[in-house]
């Protein structure tokens, strides 16, 4: 979620006659900012060569770790700080948004939309969220076309490197991919069964899940690549250069390519909502998960009388505390999942900083074994007994 408060940021950012991350005239900005407008004039770095986006050294790096993230007011993890106001705001409107998307449940909010006023407008809500970012996509996709170098990008995009499938990282990467882009795991698709028919057909909705989540991943490359073959050919640079994953392509190569078209503003402001109402999506699915499942056990506890709209505030706000961490200047959350040495550019992170992200990553998947250990050994009779309880469903 915090990666939406990010992106909130940006998208206010944005909303100015030009962008901030163009030049490296801001308060912000360091004597060893690149600024690629001026490298032949007045540049404050005149020996400095480009290195790429991800580069400390360019406007728009330097506004995503300086001006967004405040990394140079803190030494490390073992240094948060306090949460930046601003970014907190951003995420507070996140959280807000979407406790009125869920406050009434999934059953009034999208199949019964004519129970209410309030019910009808979230409806239309949840599917304005999961249709729009098709149609920025294609607006993007349209522009990104008329640029020089977009089919470059878009030969790289296309053209398979074979040997890397010797690479076991790749696999790394590609079973990351497919597993959070569906949501393997996470129980978001058993909630959202919850509320279909006995009869429905669950085999046909897992088709089209699969089918469109892939197809929206292999358009998405389309519209980056675009841009990064664009990027290559303004800067005299191979792709390889510029193509990168994560946070560092959404909020530092993206702007810098999009700060380089005529009226930047507009599509800077285009993309970023694009990737908002992404994430709102995503952000629903993942919440109504845990409501669903939290909700569902503490009523059968003897909760009867607890109610949806008062449980899904305590969700909200507890989620929202915990978000508030990451947008403090001493988290970099995204470098602790990896298995290169977690380093990110100049900082290394501690050793119980890995331990820490190995700890996060194996808390959902050691539930499984430890519920299913649980349930073995608490469950009397024989052992065919307890396996025939445990592990078959009836339905009544």
């Amino acid at each position: 979620m915090f990666l939406l408060g990010w992106a909130f940021y940006f998208l206010v950012s944005s909303a100015r006659s030009e962008l901030p991350w163009v030049h490296c005239d801001n308060a912000w900005n360091t004597e060893h900012c690149w600024d690629s407008g001026r490298h032949n004039s007045t540049n404050r770095t005149e020996d400095l060569k480009y290195q790429g986006p991800l580069s400390h050294f360019t406007p728009a790096s330097e506004f995503f770790h300086r001006a967004v993230l405040e990394m140079q007011h803190s030494e490390g993890l073992n240094d948060l700080g306090l949460p930046k106001w601003q970014l907190a705001m951003c995420l507070g409107l996140v959280y807000v948004t979407l406790y009125l998307s869920l406050f009434k449940g999934v059953k009034s909010s999208v199949v019964d939309a004519k129970a209410s006023d309030n019910s009808e407008i979230i409806g239309k809500v949840v599917w304005m969220t999961a249709t729009m970012p098709y149609v920025v996509l294609s607006i993007l996709l349209a522009r990104g076309l008329l640029l020089p170098g977009a089919t470059r990008g878009i030969a790289y995009y296309l053209q398979p490197e074979l040997s890397r499938l010797k690479d076991t990282q790749v696999w790394v990467d590609a079973a990351v991919q497919i597993f959070y882009s569906v949501g393997a795991g996470f129980g978001v698709h058993l909630s959202y069964a919850s509320y279909n028919t006995f009869h429905n057909n669950c085999y046909r909705d897992c088709l089209v899940t699969t089918l469109v989540n892939c197809f929206t991943s292999f358009f998405s490359g389309f519209v980056i690549f675009t841009y990064l073959g664009f990027m290559s050919y303004k800067q005299g640079v191979p792709i390889s250069s510029v193509a990168t994953e994560g946070p560092g392509l959404v909020f530092q190569v993206y702007p810098e390519a999009v700060a380089t078209l005529p009226g930047a503003s507009l599509w800077a402001m285009l993309f970023f909502f694009m990737l908002i109402m992404l994430g709102l999506d995503s952000g629903m699915g993942g919440l109504e998960c845990v409501i669903t499942g939290l909700l569902d056990a503490a009523r059968a506890s003897g909760a009867k009388h607890l109610r949806r709209e008062h449980f899904t505030l305590l969700v909200v706000c507890v989620s929202f505390c915990v978000a508030c961490i990451n947008v403090t200047p001493g988290v970099v959350v995204f470098g602790l999942l990896y298995q290169q040495p977690l380093q990110y550019q100049q900082y290394t992170y501690p050793p119980w900083a890995a331990a820490l992200g190995w700890a996060l990553a194996c808390s959902s998947i050691l539930m499984i074994p430890c519920v299913a250990l649980y349930k073995i050994c608490s469950t009397p009779g024989t052992c065919r007994e307890v396996t025939t309880s445990t592990l078959i469903v009836y339905y009544k």
